[in-house]
Order: structure tokens, then sequence, then C-alpha cells
């Protein structure tokens, strides 16, 4: 699952005063830069759920379908906007998607899903573990955020990410993550900007 930024200014007129994005922005969209130069855009699509759009410095493209801003129904690569069929990863949840627990302080969830990927199809189990509020910064906005553990296990993998969920954007954000047993290292993300379209 992977998350992101950048910084609005109000007309050079009004002193530039920073305008930093809220929920009410994912409308329209807000675009989160990482520091490799990663470009998400996350824009509500439908209700409880957001879609992330990204593009890599090199052209690779992606997309990820979040319910309630953070639980990952959706993974896959795309080409010009559309889905690459071979490589969408699909999770479904035992409650309808709108219903999904929103993170908060203390939160702890666990949930069996189901996957279908390249053609199969298995039983992952979920766990969550959510922290205290602590300041978070995306360039020069700063907000509250509740950081958070997720654990995927299932027979065929083992992932474990860390994710900071800012209830004022109603976005989780990736900051790491690992594939237990094929990797010695968390991949890490950093983001550096955002802004409203």
């Amino acid at each position: 699952m992977r998350f992101l930024t950048s910084a609005a200014f109000m007309a050079a007129s009004t002193g530039a005063a920073l305008a930093c994005p809220t929920a009410a922005d994912l409308e329209a969209g807000i675009v989160i830069m990482e520091d490799d130069g990663t470009r998400n855009v996350f824009t509500s699509v439908r209700n409880g759920v957001v879609s992330q759009d990204g593009v890599t410095p090199d052209g690779f493209e992606f997309r990820t379908l979040l319910a309630q801003g953070v639980h990952v129904l959706q993974l896959a690569d795309t080409e010009d906007g559309a889905l690459i069929p071979d490589t969408v990863y699909t999770t479904s949840y035992p409650d309808p998607v709108n219903t999904l627990p929103i993170p908060e302080a203390g939160l702890t969830w666990d949930v069996s899903t189901g996957i279908t990927s390249f053609e199969e199809t298995y039983t992952e189990q979920q766990s969550q573990v959510w922290g205290a509020m602590v300041p978070f910064s995306i360039g020069e906005c700063t907000y509250d955020a509740i950081p958070g553990k997720v654990e995927y296990l299932s027979d065929l993998s083992h992932f474990r990410e860390q994710i900071i969920f800012v209830p004022a954007l109603g976005l989780g954000l990736l900051t790491s993550s690992v594939d237990i047993g094929f990797e010695d290292e968390p991949g890490t993300f950093t983001y550096v900007s955002i802004s409203a379209l």
C-alpha cells in the first residue's frame, strides 16, 4: 500500500499565505510528492473509497484503492490510466467498505480477508495497531497524525507495514514496508510536499 504530498499557496496579492489541504480537497484531488520524485494523486472516487494514482520518475504507474483512505482494496499497475489486468491484486473484507474502521489512537483491529491475485484466491489475516497522536509534517504543512503498524499474513506471504494516518486528510500514508523472509531491511517512503489540485 502507498501514499503522498505538496503545499498550496494563496494568490501572491494576499501575501502568499499557506493553505494546507484537508479531506474536503479529495473531491478534486490532493497531490503528495515523495523525496524520490514519485507523484501521488489522492482522489475520492465513491462513498468511503479513495484512489491513489502514482507515477515514479522513470514512468512506472500504479493505482491503489483505499477504504476509509487506509484499508487496501486493490493494488494494480496502470498504463495511460488503465489497469494492467494481470497485475491486479484485490482484497475483500467481511463488511461493507464504508463501515470499515477509521483509525484512531489506541485502536487495534484484526480481520480475515479474501485475496484474489494472479488468478489465485486465498485467505489473509490482517492485524492493525494504532498508536498515540503525533505531529507529522509534509513539506510546510504539519498535521496531527496516528502512527500504525499493519501485518498481512497468509500461507503465501508475510508483509509488515508502518502507516501514518492523518485524520484531517482522511488518508493513511505508507512510511515503511517489508516482505518478511525476502527482505532484510524495509523500504521507506518520505513525503516532501502536499497541495490541492
